[in-house]
């Protein structure tokens, strides 16, 4: 593998370590949707020991 292709940009003006950036935030994004909704989706009163075993 050449260590100096990733400097060099792709078709869509974007250089690999910059994909690879973009994908880590929108993987983060994502996660962080989710965690909201399962917790949205958890019954008011649940005890709080319950709620860090399953988040």
């Amino acid at each position: 593998m050449d260590p100096l292709a990733f400097t060099k940009e792709d078709a869509s003006g974007l250089q690999p370590y910059e994909q690879f950036q973009r994908l880590e935030h929108d993987y983060e994004a994502l996660a962080a949707k989710k965690r909201k909704a399962r917790l949205q989706a958890i019954p008011q009163g649940y005890p709080l020991s319950l709620l860090l075993t399953i988040c």
